[in-house]
């Protein structure tokens, strides 16, 4: 079972290739972007994806790159409640692409009886850069609806070092700076630390850097 939108198949050169979502909730009316996140290496140059939907639900309104993937060229067809998704780059690519490489917007059409809907499409949380880092680095991510979030970093014992920020964020593209210091203002020591997004609808998505001093 996949819900009323699911990845069905991608054609790719590397299992280490992937393509996914992750589960939020609409009501009809709305119209979402929901990001498709990837992480591709082995130097891909091509891509194949299907995603099915349910016409009678959703309405697929267009599929565009982001900045990590806009060396691809993009293409894209509806038929029967299937979206099929080409792209292909000149030469192989061997950057890894941490989070969201396509952006998905669809219109809620609703269904008989329906209040609330399951969709596809989440929290992004991009690789830190510049990673390593000795002064500062920034973290960038990408909300999908409004609400409450936190990014804090931790240790590898899981203790709390670094609240970056707990409050409410409005949905979008967000970067915050983190000048490799604890709390209390104090430099923390060179290693591996991981920062670490939490929304109020459950989402937890996290990612590992290396501070070096």
């Amino acid at each position: 079972m996949c819900g009323l939108l699911c990845l069905l198949a991608s054609e790719v050169q590397s299992q280490n290739n992937q393509l996914s979502f992750t589960s939020i909730t609409a009501r009809p009316g709305e119209e979402l972007t929901i990001p498709l996140s990837g992480t591709f290496v082995d130097g891909m140059s091509g891509l194949v994806v299907s995603v099915l939907f349910d016409p009678s639900v959703i309405q697929v309104l267009d599929v565009s790159t982001t900045t990590l993937s806009e060396d691809f060229t993009l293409h894209s067809s509806v038929s029967n409640g299937r979206l099929t998704i080409a792209m292909a780059a000149a030469e192989q690519i061997t950057t890894v692409f941490p989070e969201w490489i396509l952006d998905l917007r669809v219109r809620v059409i609703g269904a008989p009886g329906a209040t609330e809907l399951g969709l596809i499409g989440g929290p992004s949380l991009a690789q830190n850069a510049p990673n390593p880092f000795n002064s500062n680095t920034v973290i960038r991510f990408r909300t999908v609806v409004d609400g409450t979030m936190a990014l804090h970093v931790y240790d590898l014992t899981g203790q709390r070092i670094r609240d970056l920020w707990t409050g409410d964020k409005a949905a979008g593209d967000h970067a915050l700076t983190w000048d490799g210091r604890d709390d209390a203002g104090q430099e923390v020591a060179s290693g591996v630390y991981v920062y670490r997004l939490q929304t109020g609808d459950g989402s937890d998505v996290q990612r590992k850097l290396l501070l070096l001093r």
